[in-house]
């Protein structure tokens, strides 16, 4: 089994707009990660807390949550994102539409610097530019 140790976070991190788009995701993620015994944790603010927290106590490799979810789950240090290597923006452009572009950079700012960086678009909004480059 691919396992992370759970203190240093799991190698991948999916940000989606809104919740059901994260369920969405986790469901797919557990579909095809399953057979390669890859877990994934949902974190959404429609999610218990506390199960939000167990399911990271479990060392996913794969993570995925909407911007403020994760967001404050770095604040309070029940995720860490040391070793994230993948980092996905997943309809990047609603995201980025509702100004949420300072959260992602500051959120940016905490994953490891060397990483691949994927940005899911259907549209390319004005500030778009400055917030791929400095991401």
């Amino acid at each position: 089994k691919n396992s992370c140790e759970w203190t240093k976070g799991p190698m991948m991190l999916i940000c989606a707009p809104t919740q059901e788009v994260c369920q969405q995701i986790m469901y797919e993620s557990d579909r095809f990660g399953k057979p390669a015994q890859i877990t994934t944790a949902c974190v959404s603010s429609s999610s218990s807390r506390m199960a939000s927290l167990a399911n990271l106590r479990y060392g996913p490799q794969c993570v995925v949550g909407t911007l403020g979810a994760l967001s404050m789950c770095v604040l309070d240090r029940s995720l860490r994102l040391g070793q994230v290597s993948y980092w996905v923006l997943d309809q990047g452009d609603l995201m980025l539409d509702t100004s949420t572009d300072e959260a992602i950079l500051e959120l940016s700012q905490c994953l490891p610097s060397q990483r691949q960086t994927a940005i899911f678009l259907s549209s390319w909004p004005l500030g778009g530019w400055d917030v791929a480059f400095n991401v």
